[in-house]
């Protein structure tokens, strides 16, 4: 992968990873397609791509945040 592209898509991953942990601390995690649509990625280029620039899988990434939204709640 050119380092031009990996930064294209590690910008991408990041704003789908702010608009995830957004709509889990309203409470509602959003569909792989709108987080896709945020990257304007197709959903399976999504997937494949914010696992690679990850190393989780999307399924991970929304239990980890949601976990961790809930330790700060508990810990409030």
């Amino acid at each position: 992968m050119r380092s031009s592209q990996r930064q294209d898509y590690a910008r991408r991953i990041e704003q789908a990873l702010e608009e995830l942990r957004r709509c889990i601390a309203a409470g509602e995690p959003p569909s792989l397609e709108a987080l896709a649509a945020q990257a304007a990625l197709s959903p399976f280029h999504f997937h494949r791509v914010f696992r690679l620039m990850t190393g989780e899988s999307v399924g991970a990434a929304i239990t980890r945040i949601r976990l961790a939204h809930a330790l700060s709640a508990l810990e409030a």
